[in-house]
């Protein structure tokens, strides 16, 4: 017999992995939910949901509101921003209707037209700022990739809509509460990334300031980018891309959603007063090809990469401020007082060679601010006082003022890192005019400033968006009051801060909360009227003592106190046999009280 032994060719078995799996039936579980919620038959939900969309089957909505949108200075690297799947693959779910579908969450429904508005609304004042969505989105297509970040534009939206002024109110808790919900599932990762990062930057209304999640939030959502492997864009988690290629647009997406997620994440830890979140970048020198950013958003990038590095370091170096050996040192050698314009420095060069436009001179001006704001913290340990550094900060200070309001036309698309920069910038003109250096600053300048804070802060279309439509209140009644700050002993500094426990927000809380200790139901010059007193009970707890202890510094203990003070270690209680402290003076020491 003679056989021929022929040699086929290597075969290789196509078996779909585990994560591939996993990822298909994510993506059938999300099409059963939203099957459920419209009540669609199954033989229309099938047929339906895999329809392609052409581009001129879009809702008319959709391109009304391409056309209603801006020019910005952001608008250069959001032209070519694609829908975002739901999945980190090529494969994306289409709308599964061409016009709007009327939507329901927590027992109330909304309909068509609202939902439109709201949509228009969005992508015309706040997606500018933060253009991390397909601007050609329709409220259809976005349901069917994320109910979730649907809900939050949606009530972002709400924000400016003026024909149902409770939806802002009812909606907040439900897309808060839905956050989680989508955080603690693996549907539609990147959607939930990009709804948690809006509402970081617009926070629902806050009643309380112990309700704000922001701060938590922008964590859960940079351990989030870390997980779907977003820090290394054109590399990425294994585990979290299944396999899948993709395309250079989808990489480039993925890169600027990692730079929003730092940019963000960094923005609201400052805006709090709270330890960043991330120090450096550590994929900023793996970018290349199709993963490199634009100008623009790298400017931002970087900004942000500096300005954490530089709050890192002042927040460490501040906090050894009642150390002995750090008290014995002559105050020309203070080293925050050094670091401060080290960083200040490092800030004024690196804007040199760079094309600067309003929005990027305004931000690079909040860095310098947030940094700058450490000065009020270099004298606690020394009585010397840097006059022309002060001097500077004052009238960095009215600068910003007067640039947010000019830069913000709406007041309502403001993000919170914004306002509450704004806040800051007028307690530390509101402080220094109030101090022995009225006499070396244009007090004029300043006042002029404060002002249009407080009219910025009035704007109508702020009246139920947390801490900002009652910070022109509290702004108002603390200029109105001479004696900002008495202190225990006597003396009246208002360079002296009681709260030094949230870096360079040390200087509103400080100011917010000796309202509420001092001025909160008194009858006298400092309150104007009995309608304002009564709206001054509805912020009961604004900013509550417990609120103060998130991130503290070591304090003097029992330096500013006439009697006798105990420290009991054991149960971290503030003892004071011979007099009973303000929560003012003892949010100094951020412990419970005991009053005897």
């Amino acid at each position: 017999m003679s056989l021929q032994c022929v040699k086929l060719p290597p075969t290789k078995r196509n078996r779909k992995t585990k994560a591939s799996l996993q990822r298909e039936l994510d993506i059938l579980k999300e099409h059963l939910m939203q099957r459920e919620v419209l009540n669609l038959s199954p033989n229309q939900s099938s047929a339906s949901m895999y329809n392609v969309i052409q581009p001129q089957e879009v809702d008319l909505s959709v391109k009304q509101r391409q056309s209603s949108l801006t020019p910005t200075d952001g608008q250069e690297f959001t032209n070519d921003l694609l829908a975002m799947p739901n999945t980190l693959g090529s494969q994306t779910i289409p709308s599964m209707q061409t016009s709007t579908l009327p939507r329901s969450v927590d027992g109330r429904e909304y309909d068509a037209m609202c939902i439109d508005e709201c949509f228009k609304l969005y992508f015309s004042h706040y997606h500018p700022n933060i253009p991390i969505i397909d601007p050609q989105t329709a409220p259809n297509q976005c349901y069917d990739q994320s109910s979730f970040l649907f809900w939050v534009i949606v009530t972002t939206g709400a924000r400016l809509y003026s024909q149902d002024p409770v939806m802002i109110e009812v909606l907040g808790p439900v897309v808060k509460k839905m956050g989680f919900e989508f955080l603690a599932s693996s549907l539609a990762p990147i959607h939930t990334l990009q709804g948690i990062l809006i509402l970081c930057s617009w926070a629902p209304p806050l009643k309380l300031m112990r309700e704000n999640i922001a701060y938590v939030a922008s964590g859960a959502a940079l351990h989030l980018a870390v997980k779907l492997g977003l820090h290394c864009p054109d590399a990425g988690q294994e585990s979290a891309l299944g396999g899948t290629v993709l395309n250079p647009k989808q990489l480039s997406l993925r890169a600027r959603l990692w730079s929003f997620t730092c940019i963000i994440c960094q923005a609201t830890s400052e805006s709090l007063g709270l330890p960043p979140s991330v120090g450096t970048d550590f994929a900023k020198a793996g970018r290349k090809g199709s993963c490199r950013l634009s100008v623009e958003l790298q400017f931002y990038h970087d900004l942000a990469d500096l300005q954490g590095r530089a709050m890192t370091a002042l927040v460490r170096q501040a906090s050894l401020g009642s150390d002995p050996f750090y008290l014995s040192r002559p105050p020309e050698t203070d080293p925050l007082r050094d670091l401060i314009k080290t960083y200040d420095l490092e800030l004024e060069n690196f804007g040199i060679g760079r094309s600067f436009r309003e929005r990027r001179l305004l931000h690079l001006q909040y860095c310098r601010l947030h940094v700058n704001a450490f000065l009020f913290l270099t004298i606690l340990g020394n009585q010397a006082i840097d006059h022309p550094s002060f001097v500077n900060l004052y009238n960095l200070a009215a600068l910003v003022i007067n640039s947010t309001t000019s830069i913000y036309k709406c007041s309502a698309s403001r993000t919170d890192y914004a306002s509450m920069t704004m806040i800051l910038a007028a307690c530390i003109i509101l402080k220094i005019s109030r101090s022995h250096l009225a006499d070396h600053v244009d007090v004029d300048r300043g006042r002029k400033a404060y002002f249009t804070a407080i009219a910025a802060f009035r704007d109508p279309t702020l009246r139920h968006i947390g801490i900002s439509s009652r910070a022109a209140m509290v702004l108002m009644q603390l200029w109105g009051c001479q004696r900002l700050i008495s202190r225990i002993e006597g003396d009246v500094d208002g360079l002296k801060l009681g709260v030094q426990s949230r870096s360079s927000m040390s200087i509103v809380f400080d100011c917010f909360l000796w309202w509420k200790e001092q001025l909160q139901g008194e009858n006298d010059s400092c309150a104007h009227s009995a309608k304002e007193l009564q709206e001054v009970s509805s912020t009961e707890d604004l900013f509550a003592c417990e609120d103060l202890s998130f991130f503290s510094f070591p304090m003097n203990i029992g330096q500013d106190f006439g009697g006798s003070i105990e420290f009991n270690q054991e149960n971290a209680v503030l003892e004071c046999p011979n007099m009973v402290p303000s929560i003012y003076e003892a949010s100094r020491f951020n412990v419970p009280l005991n009053y005897h």
